[in-house]
């Protein structure tokens, strides 16, 4: 969330608005991609926990990291590198362009309730289209996260093989619960960041009213 505003403000209008969906889709999607570069590590460790031909192999998730450094090297962290960036320019991408349009598009609220009504649905449905349009890149991500020995293919080959390999809907695995988290958390995320972001903006406003009153 954080990234993706400092992104915005780089596209944002000499008055600090960003006007259009395509701006906003491009400031989510560079925000994705560079988020990637710091949470690959930390994926690489939740997908070798959650891998079930890892049961008993590791105690914690320090634990994990530890094996995974020193049996496989440093750049082992990095596994499923660019299918990660891909996978949250997408959804970062699909995300805040699709607020920024069914914002414009949906009915003005004439209440704050009816704005977070908006904001909350406009958030649900991006999230929920995000995650349709990432998740054979997540799959792929984690697939080649959870390699221990050999060499990774790339993200097209990997998604070309599992595809014929084992069928479309085998880049659809984890849809369901990953729709699940991500459509109404996309709602609430919205809702949280207009909510935090007005409260700065206020606490702005206190600020410049107490500095003219002290002059």
């Amino acid at each position: 969330g954080i990234n993706a505003e400092y992104m915005g403000r780089l596209l944002s209008d000499k008055d600090g608005t960003i006007r259009g969906w395509h701006k906003m889709t491009l400031a989510g999607a560079l925000a994705g991609a560079t988020e990637a570069v710091v949470n690959c590590p930390f994926e690489v460790v939740k997908v070798r926990m959650q891998a079930k031909d890892n049961l008993g192999l590791y105690k914690s998730n320090l634990d994990a990291l530890r094996k995974v450094v020193s049996g496989e090297g440093a750049l082992a962290l990095y596994k499923g590198f660019w299918p990660q960036l891909l996978r949250n320019a997408v959804w970062n991408g699909a995300y805040f362009g699709m607020i920024g349009a069914l914002k414009e598009t949906l009915p003005k609220p004439q209440s704050e309730s009816e704005t977070k009504l908006r904001n909350f649905v406009a958030g649900l449905l991006a999230g929920t289209t995000g995650t349709l349009l990432n998740t054979p890149l997540d799959v792929v991500k984690s697939r080649l996260q959870n390699l221990k020995e050999g060499r990774a293919p790339g993200v097209f080959q990997m998604l070309v093989r599992t595809y014929r390999e084992e069928g479309f809907r085998a880049l659809y695995k984890g849809l369901g619960p990953r729709v699940m988290r991500l459509g109404p958390g996309g709602g609430i995320m919205l809702l949280v960041f207009d909510a935090v972001g007005g409260w700065f903006a206020e606490m702005d406003r206190k600020k410049a009213a107490s500095k003219a009153q002290a002059h």
